[in-house]
């Protein structure tokens, strides 16, 4: 009799802890997300890259584009201080161009495949070249269908596809992502998913997006994939920016 009840509660308390594995996994995720997203906040320095590959399938052909992105900020959080470095490649149709951007005290100065041009650009656009990092890691539990966290190696990681109802919200920062101009475009966002990976301080040091999207422009109906991952290094160290000659460039 002990053992047969022995049994049976050590069988109710496994059932209790399966029903309550999913809830607190799913407050583990987004506890983890928002310290992950405070942490980047509060760094001053950042070294980051982006790496996005895209697929677009229009009705009478299909294109492939690439484009790799290094971006250094020194004091980010501080608008009269921000400096800000950009290095972009991007190729498709077999060609490649590329460009940089240098930003200090509301100026920006664009090397163009050589061309060397300065411009006035607020603070607050600068800035957001680098808050737009954590753009997509969401922290409400209504943003997600499915999230799934566990630890591997020191790291925190996150898993996810995010709600159906919430996709549509994402049209703007995933446009943001891939460079291209959404005026008199309409975007419907079918499916995302990803991977966030937190360092052991907390830092999200790695975020993978994978997208699906349909686009219109005019006449022009096509379906676009994209797949895209960020890089974070050495969180809360300094970060030292290329050197470059503003005399080089006109207004």
């Amino acid at each position: 009799m002990k053992t047969w009840m022995k049994r049976t509660a050590f069988l109710s308390a496994s059932i209790s802890l399966l029903s309550i594995t999913p809830a607190y996994a799913q407050w583990t995720s987004l506890a983890t997300l928002e310290e992950a997203k405070t942490a980047y906040e509060n760094l001053s320095d950042v070294d980051l890259t982006y790496n996005l590959d895209a697929k677009e399938a229009h009705q009478n052909y299909d294109l492939e584009s690439e484009m790799d992105m290094s971006v250094k900020a020194v004091q980010k959080n501080s608008p009269s201080n921000l400096k800000l470095y950009m290095d972009v490649s991007m190729s498709s149709l077999g060609s490649r161009i590329y460009y940089n951007t240098y930003y200090e005290n509301g100026y920006s100065y664009v090397d163009w495949m050589g061309t060397k041009t300065r411009s006035a650009v607020s603070s607050e656009e600068a800035q957001s070249q680098v808050a737009s990092f954590t753009n997509l890691m969401y922290t409400d539990k209504e943003w997600y269908d499915r999230i799934v966290y566990w630890e591997k190696d020191g790291n925190k990681i996150v898993t996810f596809d995010l709600a159906d109802d919430k996709l549509q919200e994402t049209a703007e920062p995933l446009i943001e992502m891939l460079m291209i101009n959404q005026e008199g475009r309409e975007v419907t966002v079918n499916e995302v998913t990803g991977e966030y990976v937190m360092d052991s301080q907390g830092n999200p040091s790695q975020i993978t997006i994978a997208a699906e999207m349909n686009m219109v422009r005019e006449t022009d109906v096509y379906t676009l994939d994209m797949n895209a991952q960020l890089q974070l290094y050495n969180p809360g160290q300094p970060v030292e920016l290329p050197s470059v000659n503003l005399d080089e460039y006109s207004v």
